[in-house]
């Protein structure tokens, strides 16, 4: 009996090492983004603006956490998230960013919502892109992105928005 008790135990170690641990992070871009053209702006409650326009874009930098807040620039982030198990078709998102006084008198610090990652056979993709199209929203300092799943922190970045100097 403890022959096979213990030939147990070592199948479950080996089974644990050989198995990768859901949601493997693999960034595939983060930069500065730059609007090439004029979209419709729609109200969009879960942006920090409360404002979305969809239009054309360019990268401008790779691989920078910094970023100037000039007009039509922005940020953006990409991830592959693979080993998303069975079932898991969104993640918490969390963006912190200086606060912006909306026209309507609101102001905004932060963003909290449920983010799909459109997952297929077990790997996601997530994005998100944050452009500054309005004076209210071209305030300076951090935008901290977390992305979680239940509790567990799976990705935390902080983007540092300069200073226009166009």
């Amino acid at each position: 009996m403890k022959v096979f008790s213990a030939a147990g135990l070592v199948l479950l170690i080996l089974a644990s090492w050989l198995h990768e641990p859901p949601f493997q992070i693999d960034p595939y871009f983060y930069g500065h983004v730059k609007r090439t053209s004029e979209g419709q702006t729609e109200v969009a409650p879960d942006a920090p603006s409360g404002l979305v326009m969809q239009s054309d874009w360019v990268i401008l930098d790779h691989n920078t956490w910094v970023v100037p807040n000039c007009m039509k620039h922005g940020l953006g982030i990409e991830l592959g998230i693979d080993n998303v198990p069975r079932g898991v078709e969104e993640l918490h998102l969390v963006v912190d960013f200086p606060p912006m006084t909306l026209p309507n008198g609101e102001t905004r610090s932060s963003v909290d919502r449920m983010q799909p990652i459109y997952p297929e056979g077990g790997y996601g993709y997530f994005d998100y892109y944050y452009f500054f199209d309005e004076e209210f929203e071209r305030g300076t300092g951090e935008w901290r992105f977390r992305l979680y799943h239940e509790d567990r922190l799976l990705y935390d970045a902080t983007f540092i928005v300069v200073d226009c100097e166009e």
